[in-house]
């Protein structure tokens, strides 16, 4: 089952319903915030697909009245050095502590789960229960794909082309991995791809 199926499996599950209605977020770099309910969902994302991949999780929710927080981890990091598991915690917590947020579920993402867990260890009151989404035990945020990719992509897109070749091998994974393919529109394919979503460093 793709993530996006997981997704929606969860949502129905969470909400009874199939019927969202779509509303306009306020936004800054590295988190979205839908809603004004004091019920919250947190949606915590990985390393691919970065807000983006929680749409139609957060539309499910948000049509159910509960306040929703989408938050990239690695969008909040740019600027850092220190993206282990344990310095996301603590932004995605600052992050949180700003919006008045305690008792949130939290739904996490791939390599997102290392950070809601390391979140709701640090900080316990800020999270009342946890989903995690084709998570292992990630003790740290690396493997030898990501070594392999954070060395190479970085070279690859400044030759003539690279760019777009990067951008299609990655547009046609996503093609090849998921359950089905009526949400990969061209929007949601430059939502992933577009500038700063192939940075290692980025939302992705």
């Amino acid at each position: 089952m793709s993530i996006y199926s997981r997704l929606t499996l969860i949502a129905l599950c969470l909400t009874g319903t199939s019927l969202p209605m779509a509303a306009q977020p306020a936004s800054a770099p590295g988190f979205t915030v839908a809603g004004t309910a004091a019920e919250t969902f947190v949606l915590v994302t990985g390393m691919v697909g970065g807000v983006a991949g929680f749409h139609r999780l957060e539309r499910l929710l948000l049509a159910r009245g509960y306040r929703v927080i989408v938050v990239d981890p690695y969008r909040l990091s740019l600027d850092s050095a220190d993206v282990t598991f344990a310095a996301m915690a603590r932004r995605v917590d600052v992050v949180l502590a700003r919006q008045g947020v305690t008792a949130a579920r939290v739904v996490a993402h791939s390599h997102g789960a290392g950070v809601a867990l390391r979140l709701a260890a640090a900080s316990p009151g800020r999270v009342s229960a946890l989903f995690l989404l084709d998570a292992g035990a990630q003790a740290a945020n690396r493997g030898p794909t990501l070594s392999a990719s954070l060395r190479l992509v970085p070279l690859i897109t400044r030759l003539p082309g690279g760019r777009e070749f990067v951008r299609a091998r990655f547009v046609r994974g996503l093609r090849e991995n998921t359950g089905h393919r009526e949400w990969l529109d061209a929007a949601t394919e430059r939502a992933y791809t577009g500038r700063g979503a192939l940075s290692p460093r980025g939302g992705a």
